[in-house]
């Protein structure tokens, strides 16, 4: 009988280990240490600037192609010397009447801008689409940022399309 009431005066409490972090935890035992959190830069890709149109002028009938930036995964992991920040891109590219050629060039630049609006880091990409037949494809680019724990406590990441050049209309 003393077994009974024994048992059943300690199942609460062993219910109470399973519900916080196991019996290893709660007697201090044998679980890892928790890893440090890494703060990520924010990353921000403004819809004005993550969709561009190529076009030799102004009617449907001279556009060259539709550009989109799409943001993927976004990582981070601790360094010795702060973080490595990674981000995966997608651009789409959606081939327009207007173009003849079987490939477009175009660019997309990333760039780390502190809380004063001030860019301390810019890198411009450039890549080629090629239209195989297709009406639309698209470029995978895994960018990565290295970074002081401060500045990516601090700053953002702008990603976007460069503008096209005003006498040309092709992007740098």
């Amino acid at each position: 009988m003393k077994r009974i009431i024994l048992a059943v005066l300690l199942l609460p409490i062993l219910s109470a280990c399973q519900t916080m972090k196991g019996v290893g935890d709660w007697l201090g035992g044998d679980s890892a240490p928790a890893k440090p959190t890494v703060t990520c830069a924010a990353v921000l890709a403004p819809d004005q600037m993550t969709t561009s149109t190529i076009a030799k002028g102004d009617t449907p009938m001279e556009l060259q192609a539709t550009l989109r930036l799409k943001v993927g995964d976004i990582g981070c992991e601790k360094t010795d010397t702060g973080l490595r920040q990674t981000v995966a891109v997608t651009l789409v590219a959606t081939k327009g009447p207007a173009l003849k050629d079987k490939k477009l060039s175009a660019g997309f630049f990333a760039a780390v801008v502190d809380p004063d609006s001030n860019v301390t880091a810019k890198k411009l990409y450039q890549t080629t689409f090629h239209f195989d037949g297709d009406v639309k494809t698209t470029e995978d680019f895994n960018l990565v940022f290295n970074l002081t724990a401060e500045q990516a406590a601090r700053s953002s990441i702008y990603l976007g399309f460069r503008p096209a050049d005003e006498h040309t209309g092709e992007h740098q």
